[in-house]
This record gives C-alpha cells, structure tokens and sequence, in this order.
C-alpha cells in the first residue's frame, strides 16, 4: 500500500481540512489510513480533546483511529505559530529527519498507509536544510508514497502551482495532481479559471476544487462530504490498494 503526501504551496491553504476528509473518506470505506503531521506549530504539547487548534488531535479523530497516540500522529508540537525551525529553536529543540523516519516506521508497523500533512508550505524551513519537500523525498526513499498538491484557489494560484511544481521536479518529487481550496468564500473571477491554467501551466490534472467550508474547527463529516462531492479521490486513495512491494 502506497501512503499520500499533501504538500502545500504556503501556509494556510487548506491542506488540514482537506487531510480530515480525506482521512474520513478512507475511514468509511474501510482503509485503514494513519495521519502523520510530523511537525505543528501554534499548538500546546498536550493540547486537551476540546482543543479546537490542535491538527493532530482533528486528525486521529477523523481517521476513526482513536487509539492513536498523539505523540505517534504528530512527534513534534511546538507551541509558537512560527516557521518550525523557530519555533523549535526557540524550545531548545531540534527537529530531525531521522526522528521523523523512525516515527513513519513505526506506524507502519500497525496500519497500512499514512497519510502525511507536513506544516507550512513545501519549502518551509524545518531545519538548516531540512524543508517539507526535502522530507517527503526521505521518506520516499523508505517507502512507496504519492504526492498530492494543495494551492488555494484565488488569484496567484497558477504562478504559485507552477512555481511549486518546479520544486517539485527539482526534488524528484512525481506528483499525482493538484486540488485546489477555497479559504474565504469570497467573489473572484479567477476561481473559474485557475483549474484549467494550472493544469496547462504544469501539466499536473486538477482533481477537484473543495469549496469555502467555513472557519474552524471543521467537522470530519462536513470535510469528507465536500471531498466526497468535489474532489476525484479515485487517484489519492487507490493508491492504498497497491501492494506495499510495488516501487516507490
């Protein structure tokens, strides 16, 4: 089984509320789908289950995976709404890729696939070195993984999708599509155009444009509907259905 990696053009595109329908989604028909947020900042270290800001709490919920520590969904939480690197530092901590390694490891021991919210957008600094598009390529290494594009969906989606599609080549990074996300509801014309440009700018398939589903926290019921009515889901989750001996 293949696990999916959503990587985001910035911070703050949506690619939680999209990773929580999914996560539903996958529940509901049986697949056993694990959330991995390696690294949350913005977030108490044991933040409490009536925490509306904390991802990886939102996550194992909608994954129907309660059992899940939230120590294993997400390793390192980080309480400043800084870039990880900061935050870390500003903890005394440092986030390694190794740790991160381990953890995905260890997961799969017990379910089947992941799937993978790294914070902030694909080339957020996580380390001197360390971005979350330089850690989707580690883990690759490791085990067969798909990546998914998320770019909100309002006027600079076509520059940041090609510009990030270009990281993404430049990493080795195959990438299975793009979804786009509305983050406000509001009126723009270029809504109606940035699917098709997109995908002429990059090549990538649009798999489907969720809409503004209001502000947080968001139920995993409301997200897997919209995920279920708006996104082509056939291409993230049959690659769960793969033999985990097929090739990266």
């Amino acid at each position: 089984m293949r696990s999916l990696v959503l990587l985001g053009t910035d911070t703050g595109v949506g690619k939680t509320t999209l990773a929580i329908g999914l996560l539903r989604v996958a529940a509901n028909r049986g697949l056993r789908l694990a959330p991995f947020k390696p690294v949350e900042s913005g977030t108490p270290p044991s933040p409490s289950p009536s925490d509306p800001d904390s991802d990886a709490r939102c996550l194992r919920e909608a994954s129907l995976l309660p059992h899940l520590d939230l120590d294993d969904v997400s390793p390192y939480r980080l309480s400043r709404p800084l870039a990880p690197n900061l935050a870390a530092r500003l903890e005394g901590r440092v986030i390694s890729t190794n740790h991160i390694l381990s953890r995905a490891a260890r997961l799969l021991e017990h379910y089947p696939a992941l799937l993978i919210e790294p914070a902030g957008g694909l080339l957020s600094p996580y380390s001197r070195s360390g971005t979350p598009a330089s850690l989707a390529r580690s883990l690759r290494r490791h085990f067969p993984l798909d990546i998914l594009l998320v770019t909100p969906n309002r006027l600079g989606a076509i520059n940041q999708s090609a510009l990030a599609h270009l990281a993404l080549e430049h990493f080795e990074l195959p990438c299975v599509g793009v979804v786009l996300v509305d983050l406000t509801g509001r009126p723009d014309p270029s809504k109606e155009s940035n699917a098709p440009e997109i995908a002429a700018a990059t090549g990538l398939p649009v798999l489907g444009q969720l809409p503004f589903l209001g502000p947080h926290p968001i139920s995993p019921s409301t997200s897997a509907a919209a995920v279920r009515e708006n996104i082509d889901v056939g291409p993230l989750l049959s690659g769960a259905l793969l033999a985990r001996t097929d090739p990266p």
